[in-house]
Order: C-alpha cells, then sequence, then structure tokens
C-alpha cells in the first residue's frame, strides 16, 4: 500500500436511481447541490450477472489461487452498460467536467450511489467501467471510488474514533470452503501486537453467544467471518443463489451444538441496536451482500460481499482495508485499497469486485487520530525469537520483497498491454514509493526504480 503524506479529501457526486419500470431514472446532486435527471435503459440480464459471477476462481471450485484468471471480458461488458446506465446522456459531459475541475484543486471525487429500489441493491455497479477516457474500473480507482447508500436513511454526520479501534472479530466455520480464517485472524492479531488496534475474539460461535458478544461486548468494528446463506420462503437455506430474487433474504450461519442454525438479519439488527458506539461492521464472508444492506438502519458503515470468494481474496481485501484505515484514510478510499490489494496480488482475478460498501454518514472518516504511522498493509506475527528490533528487520525484508514482486509482476503487464492505463501507472507509482520507503528503512541504498 502507499505511504502517502498528504490525503486529498473527496468531493461527492450523489446519484440517486430508482426503478420506473424497465427504466432507470438516475437524479444526480453536483457538490454545489445543482440536480440533474436523467433516464436510461438498464441493459443487464441477471443471467448475465450470473455468468460474470460464475467466472470467478472460486465459482468454478478452483482451489489453486496462483492460478491467472481473466474474468475481464464478462464484467467488463456489464460495467461498461452499467457506466453509461448511470452515467450516459447528458451527465457524462457533466461528470467529465466535475471530474477535472475536482482534480485541478487536489482532490477526489467520490460516487455515492443512493439507491431507492430493493431489485437495484442485487446490481453489481462495482463494475462499472468507463471505456472513453479512463478505460479502468472506478472501483479500484481512489480518484472515483464508488460506494453506496441505501436511501431508506437519511446521512448523518460521522463520529470518528480515537485512539486504536477496538476489534470484535467472531468466527463461525460451518460450510464448506470456510475453513481460511485462520491467516485473516492472524492478521489482525499482527495489528493488535503491533498495537494498531484492541483485539477481542470469539471463535467458534454459536446463535446465542453470537448475538450475546454484538450486544454486550464494547467495540467500535466488528468483524465476522460467517458466511451468509439464502432463506428459502418455505423454510430452510440455500448458497446456490447468485442472483436473487427481490423479496430473498439472507442469514448468517453459525454451528449450534450438532446442527447449523441461520441468525437472521432482524436478530443482528436487533443486538446492534444495544450498542451505541458501533462504527463499523466487516461482513467478512459469502453471500453477505444483502445483508450489508439492511445493517444500514444500525450501523453507518457497512461491507458485505456479493457471491461466494475464496479465503485469500477476503485475507487481501483486509490487509489492504486496515492498512489504510489505520492510516487514517477515509472508508471509501479503505475499500479501495482492499481492492488494489486483491488485484495486487492475483493480477486478471475479479474478486476485488465482489466487496460492497455503505457509506449513511456524510464523511467516511472512520479514525480521528491514527495510533501509529507505519505500514500494516502487510503486517506479519512475530517470530519466537530474537530481539525487537530483529523482528521490525524482518518484517520489512518480507514486506520489501512482496513489493519487488509486485513491481515486476506490474512492469510485465506494461510490457504487455497496448496502452497503459491510469490505474496501472498509479499502481506503478505507489510500488516504486513503497520500495524506496522500505529500502531507506532498512538502510539500504534507493537507486529508484526504472519503469
Amino acid at each position: 500500500m502507499a505511504y502517502l503524506p498528504d490525503r486529498p479529501g473527496y468531493d461527492e457526486l450523489r446519484l440517486m436511481l430508482q426503478s420506473e419500470g424497465r427504466r432507470l431514472l438516475v437524479v444526480a446532486e453536483m457538490p454545489d447541490g445543482v440536480m440533474y435527471k436523467n433516464y436510461a435503459e438498464l441493459n443487464v440480464a441477471p443471467e448475465e450477472i450470473e455468468e460474470a459471477l460464475a467466472s470467478l476462481p472460486r465459482a468454478m471450485d478452483a482451489v489453486n489461487r496462483s492460478l491467472y484468471v481473466d474474468t475481464s471480458d464478462a464484467v467488463m461488458s456489464i460495467g461498461n452498460r452499467l457506466c453509461k446506465a448511470v452515467l450516459g446522456g447528458r451527465l457524462w459531459p457533466v461528470y467529465q467536467q466535475l471530474a477535472r475541475g475536482v482534480e485541478s484543486q487536489g482532490r477526489r471525487l467520490r460516487l455515492r450511489l443512493v439507491i431507492d429500489t430493493p431489485s437495484l441493491l442485487n446490481i453489481p455497479w462495482e463494475f462499472m467501467y468507463d471505456d472513453t477516457v479512463r478505460k479502468d474500473f472506478f472501483a479500484l480507482s481512489l480518484q472515483a471510488p464508488i460506494i453506496r447508500a441505501n436511501a431508506v436513511r437519511d446521512l448523518a454526520p460521522s463520529r470518528p474514533v480515537s485512539g486504536p479501534p477496538r476489534v470484535l472479530v467472531v468466527v463461525s466455520e460451518v460450510l464448506p470452503y470456510d475453513y481460511g480464517a485462520k491467516d485473516e485472524v492472524g492478521y489482525l492479531r499482527a495489528l493488535a501486537s503491533a498495537k494498531q488496534i484492541e483485539l477481542i475474539e470469539r471463535p467458534n460461535i454459536t446463535p446465542t453467544d453470537l448475538l450475546e458478544a454484538i450486544s454486550s461486548q464494547p467495540y467500535d468494528i466488528l468483524h465476522l467471518i460467517m458466511s451468509g446463506v439464502w432463506l428459502k420462503p418455505a423454510g430452510g437455506w440455500s448458497t446456490e443463489i447468485f442472483t436473487p430474487r427481490d423479496n430473498a433474504e439472507q442469514a448468517l450461519v453459525c454451528r449450534a451444538e450438532k446442527r447449523v442454525e441461520p441468525v437472521t438479519v432482524d436478530q443482528l439488527r436487533g443486538a446492534l441496536q444495544k450498542q451505541s458506539g458501533v462504527s463499523l461492521v466487516c461482513l467478512s464472508g459469502d453471500r453477505t451482500d444483502w445483508l450489508a444492506a439492511q445493517l444500514t438502519p444500525v450501523c453507518p458503515m457497512v461491507v458485505g460481499w456479493r457471491g461466494a470468494n475464496t479465503a485469500e481474496a477476503y485475507l487481501s481485501f483486509g490487509q489492504g482495508f486496515y492498512a489504510a484505515l489505520l492510516e487514517e484514510q477515509p472508508l471509501e478510499a479503505a475499500v479501495t485499497r482492499g481492492r488494489q490489494k486483491i488485484s495486487y496480488d492475483y493480477p486478471g482475478g475479479r474478486e476485488w469486485s465482489m466487496p460492497v460498501c455503505y457509506l449513511q454518514v456524510l464523511d467516511g472518516q472512520l479514525l480521528s487520530a491514527a495510533p501509529q504511522k507505519t505500514d500494516t498493509s502487510k503486517a506479519l506475527p512475530a517470530s519466537d525469537g530474537g530481539q525487537s528490533g530483529g523482528r521490525e528487520q524482518q518484517r520489512l525484508r518480507a514486506e520489501l520483497d512482496i513489493e519487488l514482486k509486485n513491481w515486476e509482476e506490474l512492469q510485465r503487464r506494461k510490457s504487455v498491454s497496448q496502452t497503459v492505463s491510469p490505474l496501472l501507472e498509479m499502481q506503478l507509482e505507489d510500488t516504486r514509493k513503497n520500495i524506496e520507503h522500505l529500502q531507506a528503512a532498512l538502510g539500504i541504498p534507493t537507486e529508484g526504480q526504472d519503469g
């Protein structure tokens, strides 16, 4: 992740989405309050979304995450049409002018999609792709990140957390493919060892214990490593639905004695309502995107995941996400950093598009003051032996090795690309800065990276 001394603020282009029959109504509110309206056809079929989700490694039951899987065609095709629906027609020149003006002032432009219709919650707006100017995905850009807001709740002022955030991590691994929480929890433990966060752990939890911990344990961030399922109207649950019906509901699953039981959204909301200071809920598990939207009335910041994903994707996202938060980056930037970390680690895949982020406050600033300024994007557990200085040297060298491999991969992608995208240029620049920072910390002469 980047070592950025300055953190440009965000202006906001608020895009209110409503479904009117087969047409999409987009009402755009500019930062100065000027409103624009546009109608568009939403030419994306549910079957296409299923196909795009099925093109991801996990959905194909691919176990080896090191394999290059090019899923760009389906995702780009859908993303291009979604971009034209949301920002097309008269809105496109308005957006372009606004983006240039914001950039000229050294700021960034946040795209907040305020969703008014339940069926629109299921659309993968995070696929949005600009094939004319940027030639890249919006969700991978720090300059124009995409976040969501649930229209059922008004936006409120944010309440930043002072000092190391208290993170309650709850683990329940009960379904096939669930058994990957060890590394994710290990990363959070490393942050706690470095005094970056205060960690409270509740592993292998039952439904009763889960609700008790959520409602009574003091914390700022709730991190749930649990899978979601779709509840069947006639009873029971399923993991098979990719694009749900408008009335389909998700639930989390826990083991209760010898059976697996769902924890419904009403139960989760009821437990969260007993807390007064929860700033963020991270649903780090499959099929939790609908749940994320439904938790917005009781939590100002919620992150969930669409579809089925690999444990490695959750780990990479968490590393980038928490590193950015602890560098005092706002939520929208932290989510983008998490997406970028997945893209860095597994080039060609598209699991970075699966997280969904709901921001129900005006400003995504979670921390008012970071406890330390050290990079935490790839924190490693300390070794059993040696002095603290030696462990720190090992950590820095491990990070440098990773960044050097990232540099080689990015250079390879640049060499085979006909045109170099703005995202790739940004990744190269960020990686170069990271390498120079780590080399300086290790006392290695900095010669710079040619590119």
